[in-house]
């Protein structure tokens, strides 16, 4: 009983199609930007003008670099995924 669904259950993974995934890269944007608010959340409570113009102008200009960045996403080939499901049959979830 057990052979056959463990039969029945490798024959499911391998009639599977795969494709591949596109994974946003890894990017510092997030810290950068906290950054440049608490500074300006300082710098307005204590009313340091200069300072807040600092920090809401480098928080822009982040957000410029964020925005016009050329490489956003890798992609996962197919064959690493079929291969990873291969590998680790009790942890996917069908």
């Amino acid at each position: 009983m057990k052979r056959l669904a463990r039969a029945k259950k490798a024959g499911l993974a391998k009639a599977r199609d795969y494709h591949p995934i596109e994974a946003p890269l890894n990017s510092p944007i997030g810290f950068i930007t906290a950054f440049f608010a608490v500074v300006t959340g300082f710098a307005l409570i204590w009313h340091i003008w200069w300072m807040a113009a600092a920090g809401v102008f480098g928080a822009f200009v982040t957000l410029l670099v964020f925005a016009f960045r050329d490489v956003e996403e890798f992609e996962i080939p197919a064959e690493m995924i079929a291969q990873f499901d291969r590998t680790h049959p009790q942890e996917v979830a069908l």
